[in-house]
């Protein structure tokens, strides 16, 4: 099965280890995924659309895309009804060349340690993206829900490298590879009971 993997700096980081922390967890708990991370640091939903034809390119059984973090940030916005229309085209431009899209959310921040973002602001991107994902019918890994709910507190799930408050460390990592491995997993048993 392909996974690629596509985004912002979160689907993008190393945070540690010799390729994207992503490609490594994956391939740790599930080594028979091909697995392509076409992330890049910095992108916003924008970005995404203009190298769209990359990711096609790209293909893979199931996308995961990491959006948002960018897109809220208050030094360079990209408004709520902007994140939504470039969400659509982005889901209806790459509907053909993958089999599955997977929306993934930004992180609740760490709110002493980012001037750029804050939590009330994240949650509205993220209702934009639940409402996408549903209209879309396409899975949504919200990693804020995630997070907030977490018995493990915020301040060690966002402990990473970085310990900007935005960039989440190895164990922030662990519970995300453990989501999209779930939807990976529900996808094969599926498959297995055809």
């Amino acid at each position: 099965m392909k996974i690629q993997i596509t985004g912002d700096s979160l689907a993008a980081r190393y945070e540690g280890h010799g390729s994207p922390i992503l490609n490594e967890l994956l391939t740790k708990k599930c080594g028979e995924l091909e697995i392509v991370n076409t992330a890049i640091s910095g992108q916003n939903s924008q970005d995404l659309l203009d190298r769209k034809r990359l990711i096609q390119q790209a293909g893979g059984d199931f996308l995961f895309i990491f959006v948002g973090s960018n897109d809220l940030a208050r030094h360079k916005p990209i408004d709520r009804a902007t994140f939504s229309s470039n969400l659509y085209q982005l889901i209806d431009g790459l509907h053909e060349w993958v089999d599955e899209i997977v929306l993934v959310s930004p992180p609740p921040v760490d709110e002493q340690k980012q001037a750029f973002r804050d939590n009330d602001l994240i949650m509205s991107y993220v209702r934009v993206m639940e409402a996408v994902a549903k209209e879309k019918s396409c899975q949504l890994v919200n990693i804020f829900r995630m997070f907030s709910e977490n018995e493990v507190p915020l301040a060690e799930l966002m402990k990473g490298l970085a310990d900007d408050g935005l960039h989440f460390g190895e164990v922030g990592y662990q519970l995300v590879t453990e989501a999209m491995l779930a939807l990976i997993n529900s996808r094969q048993s599926k498959e297995n009971l055809v």
